[in-house]
């Protein structure tokens, strides 16, 4: 078995180049710098498909002037996962599409939502009824930086199936399919239905409005891609000894996360016009600061999450050697947590130190290998593995500069 390690080396205003190169698994980067420094992450680096493990690591090299990524991965979708909120990511980027879209309108970021939903989510009508600041902005930050459901589904009226996934296709990205809310008790049917928001502007006189609409469109992922996980899964309270078919979830491949975290922080690499994002700085900057602030950094909120530690939500970030106080360190970045699955798609920025990557990772952390079922092991397992795996990239980050700087 070999891993591709892929070199994509591009000058601004210039073509991209690419150049594949072949390792073998026990002579690649990723494996000098993993193996060997903590059991736990042996366990799963001896058991890749049992853990249906996945890493991608984009190092981002500058010097003479250009801009050099270097991606080297372990997996790359080779094994399918349930994303749970990693969908959020580019539901965010299409939510803010479109509210540019109706700047003509003068719908701003800090406009007035209301919401009287088309669907069975009564929930969501609640939720943002009660908010204190029910604005375009606040809501990305509540889904983004605490990982809010009802901000999500708030965000799944508004936008709706078709016009998300058909812009997901536009940029190219045919691995990412939004296909549910986050709600109980809603039927396939009801997760087609969208629409019934309202936008105010500061004197409360309604400049927009998305009626209800329904979904007619089927999107499913290529059929290249897998679409089953785990060993084995309940269904109505009886074991199916077979892996779980996801066909009806939302899908995330996670090479197709990683690339729209790249194309954030580099745009300059995006060459079709269709696949530039279609928002300004200021919605740029909104998101980006979403994607990179802690829970103590999120005001205006229904909870005070002041308490809550900067790790909460940054699955790779090691508490223990990565310093966040200073101001210089960030990790903007967007976590999933569900059946069994963690995944966290980052990109890594330490001011200080000059230094800046990419990291993406899936473990399936669950020992017995059930969906919908059995117990899972994100604390004993899966957490410390990727906090671990964060810890040692950023380690070897650091070693690299002082080469580089003769130290």
């Amino acid at each position: 078995m070999r891993i591709i390690t892929l070199l994509i080396c591009f000058l601004i205003g210039s073509e991209i180049k690419s150049q594949t190169t072949f390792y073998r698994e026990n002579d690649s980067l990723l494996y000098q710098i993993l193996k060997g420094k903590d059991p736990l992450l042996d366990e799963v680096l001896n058991n890749q498909s049992r853990y249906e493990f996945q890493l991608i690591y984009t190092k981002v090299n500058r010097s003479s002037g250009k801009t050099i990524l270097e991606e080297r991965s372990l997996n790359k979708d080779k094994y399918h996962f349930y994303p749970a909120s990693l969908i959020k990511f580019p539901l965010a980027i299409v939510a803010l599409e479109y509210f540019y879209s109706l700047r003509q309108y003068g719908v701003e970021a800090n406009s007035i939502l209301r919401l009287n939903t088309c669907s069975c989510d009564k929930g969501t009508n609640s939720y943002v009824s009660k908010s204190k600041k029910p604005t375009p902005e606040q809501l990305i930050r509540e889904m983004m930086i605490m990982s809010n459901n009802d901000a999500y589904n708030f965000y799944f009226d508004l936008v709706g199936i078709d016009r998300c996934n058909k812009r997901m296709k536009e940029m190219g990205l045919n691995g990412i399919i939004m296909k549910r809310r986050f709600t109980s008790g809603c039927s396939d049917e009801d997760n087609r239905k969208s629409g019934g928001v309202q936008i105010f502007n500061s004197k409360d006189s309604l400049i927009f409005k998305i009626p209800c609409d329904s979904s007619v469109t089927n999107f499913m992922p290529d059929s290249s891609l897998p679409i089953t996980a785990g060993r084995s899964h309940f269904d109505k309270g009886k074991r199916i000894y077979k892996p779980y078919d996801y066909s009806k979830s939302n899908y995330v491949r996670l090479a197709d996360a990683h690339e729209l975290m790249i194309r954030m922080f580099y745009p300059e690499i995006i060459k079709d016009s269709a696949a530039k994002f279609r928002f300004d700085h200021t919605y740029k900057n909104l998101f980006i600061k979403a994607l990179g602030d802690f829970p103590r950094e999120l005001l205006n909120a229904q909870e005070n999450f002041s308490k809550i530690p900067d790790h909460y939500y940054k699955f790779f970030m090691d508490p223990a050697i990565m310093n966040t106080k200073t101001g210089t360190f960030r990790i903007y970045n967007k976590v999933g947590l569900a059946s069994g699955f963690l995944s966290d798609v980052s990109y890594f920025e330490d001011k200080e130190n000059n230094i800046s990557f990419f990291l993406s990772g899936v473990i399936f952390a669950k020992k017995d290998g059930i969906i919908n079922g059995g117990s899972n092991n994100y604390y004993d397992l899966g957490m410390p593995v990727l906090r671990k795996i964060g810890s040692l990239i950023y380690k070897h980050e650091l070693e690299e500069k002082k080469k580089s700087a003769g130290f």
